[in-house]
C-alpha cells in the first residue's frame, strides 16, 4: 500500500530542542574558544602563539604579534576546531623580519584533561602550561583559558542503523508491525512501521522494498554537507536536512560549493578582519614564498642568515651601503619650510642640533625623514621623493608635547613647535633612535 507524504517538514529539534551538528549521521569537530591570556619567559623578542588541532585540518589559529618582551599579554580569543578527544598543539614563536619564524616553546594539551562543568562545558579556569624547548627544557609558561563544548564522539548512522535492524529481527507482534530506530533520535525511542514498507540496510541509509521481489535499494556515499547542516532520519526513514543557522529543514540535500584548495567558508563576524589578514599573508609571505627562498638562499652565501637577529632595518643598511660624510650647509641651503621660517628659533635649534651630531646620527635622521641614509650624487638638491624631485621639508605640525613624525615619500619633518632646545633635542633624540620601521608614515 502506497503511504502518503507527510503535510510538514520535520522538526529541526530533537527531544530538549537542540542538537549537535553533524555530518552524514557522524559528529564532526565543535569550535572551542580558546583564549590566550600571557606568556612569560626569559628573553625579549617579537612573538606570537599559534593553535592548532589533531582533528582538524583547518590552516592554524595565531595571535597577534607581540614586540620585544618576555612578558606579552594577548587576552585574545581564537576559535578552533575540535572534539572531546582532541589534542592541542601550542607553539610559542619568534616573528621574524626576513626569514622563517622560529619556534620558540611549544605545548600539547589533551581536552579531556581539561575541566568541565556537569553539562560538558570548560570551566573558566586559567590553565598554566609549561612551553619546552627543542632540548625538552622548561623555556616558559602559557595561560590560557578555554570556553564553550568538546563535541562528544558519536557513532555513525550506520552504526545506529544496525543496532535498530538487529533489535527489530528479535521483536514480532501479532499485527505484523515490528519497531525500527528513528536515526533522528540516536536509536533511544523506536519508532514503528510496517513490515512490508519499509527495511533500515546496515549501512544506514532507508530504502523501500519494491512491491514484487522485496529486495532493498541503498545509496552510495556522499558528499560532505556545508557547514552548519546536519542530515537525518524520520522515523520513515527518509533523509532530510537540517540548517542549524536559519533553524529550518528540508528535504532536498544542500549543494557545497567547491572551494580552492586550502581555502575553508566560515561564519564569523571577524571574517571581513581574518580575510584581510590572510589574504596580506598571502600577497607577501606565501605567494612570493619560492622567490624569497631563492633570494635568502644567495643572500646567505654572501651574508649568513644567522648574523641578521643582531641589526634592525637601518642598521643593515648602514652595514651594506657604507656611511658617507653628510654636508650639513649643503642640506640646509636645499631645505624648504611650511609654517616655518628659516629664521624661526625651532628651525635655528633644529640646525644646531644637527651640526652637534655626528657622523652616524646624521645618518640616522636623515634615514629617519627620507627613508634611507645615503645622499644623491648630485648632494642635497637631487633628492626624490615619490613623485620626482623632492627637498627636505621641514613642517609645523602638532603641539609641544608630541613627538617628531616623517613622511619618507615626501621627504618631509613634522616638527612641533617646541619651547626650549634641550625638548627639541630630547624629542628628535627618541624619534631617531627609537622608531620602528612602518613607524613612519
Amino acid at each position: 500500500m502506497a503511504r502518503n507524504e507527510p503535510s510538514q517538514q520535520p522538526s529541526s529539534s530533537g527531544s530538549n530542542g537542540t542538537s549537535s551538528a553533524t555530518q552524514n549521521g557522524s559528529a564532526k569537530p565543535s569550535k572551542v574558544t580558546v583564549k590566550v591570556v600571557n606568556a612569560s619567559f626569559t628573553k625579549p623578542c617579537d612573538c606570537y602563539v599559534e593553535i592548532t588541532s589533531d582533528t582538524s585540518s583547518a590552516a592554524p589559529k595565531k595571535t597577534t604579534v607581540k614586540k620585544k618582551t618576555s612578558a606579552p599579554e594577548w587576552n585574545e580569543h581564537l576559535n578552533v576546531h575540535a572534539n572531546e578527544t582532541s589534542t592541542l598543539s601550542f607553539r610559542l614563536l619568534q616573528k621574524a623580519k626576513l626569514f622563517e619564524d622560529t619556534c620558540l616553546g611549544m605545548a600539547k594539551m589533551k581536552l579531556t584533561n581539561v575541566g568541565k562543568t556537569e553539562n560538558g562545558e570548560f570551566k573558566a579556569d586559567i590553565n598554566n602550561i609549561s612551553l619546552l624547548a627543542k632540548d625538552s627544557s622548561k623555556m616558559g609558561t602559557l595561560n590560557v583559558i578555554f570556553s564553550g563544548y568538546a563535541e562528544r564522539k558519536r557513532r555513525s548512522a550506520g552504526q545506529r542503523a544496525e543496532t535498530a535492524v538487529s533489535a527489530s529481527s528479535e521483536a514480532s507482534t501479532s499485527n505484523g508491525v515490528v519497531p525500527t530506530a528513528s536515526a533522528s533520535s540516536g536509536g533511544r525511542r523506536p519508532a514503528t512501521a510496517k513490515r512490508d514498507t519499509l527495511a533500515v540496510p546496515a549501512n544506514g541509509v532507508a530504502g523501500a522494498n519494491t512491491s514484487g521481489g522485496g529486495t532493498t535499494t541503498g545509496t552510495t556515499p556522499e558528499e560532505a554537507l556545508p557547514e552548519g547542516w546536519e542530515m537525518r532520519f524520520d522515523q520513515y526513514g527518509r533523509k532530510y536536512y537540517v540548517d542549524h543557522t536559519t533553524k529550518s529543514t528540508t528535504w532536498e540535500r544542500p549543494s557545497t560549493q567547491p572551494l580552492p584548495q586550502g581555502w575553508e567558508m566560515r561564519r564569523d563576524p571577524r571574517g571581513r578582519l581574518e580575510y584581510i589578514e590572510l589574504l596580506v599573508e598571502w600577497r607577501f609571505n606565501r605567494g612570493v614564498e619560492q622567490q624569497t627562498k631563492a633570494f635568502f638562499t644567495g643572500f646567505n652565501s654572501v651574508f649568513p642568515l644567522e648574523w641578521m637577529q643582531y641589526f634592525d632595518e637601518r642598521e643593515l643598511e648602514l652595514l651594506l651601503c657604507g656611511m658617507q660624510d653628510v654636508d650639513v650647509d649643503d642640506w640646509q641651503r636645499n631645505t624648504v619650510y611650511r609654517h616655518y621660517a628659516p629664521q624661526s628659533k625651532q628651525v635655528t635649534w633644529f640646525w644646531q642640533w644637527v651640526r652637534s651630531l655626528d657622523q652616524e646620527k646624521r645618518a640616522r635622521l636623515l634615514q629617519f625623514v627620507t627613508g634611507t641614509c645615503r645622499v644623491p650624487v648630485g648632494g642635497f638638491s637631487e633628492l626624490m621623493g615619490s613623485t620626482g624631485p623632492q627637498l627636505f621639508c621641514i613642517e609645523r605640525v602638532g603641539k609641544e608635547n608630541w613627538l617628531p613624525r616623517s613622511h619618507t615619500c615626501f621627504n618631509r619633518l613634522d616638527l612641533p613647535p617646541y619651547r626650549s632646545y634641550e625638548q627639541l633635542c630630547e624629542k628628535l633624540s627618541m624619534a631617531i633612535e627609537m622608531t620602528e620601521g612602518f613607524g613612519n608614515e
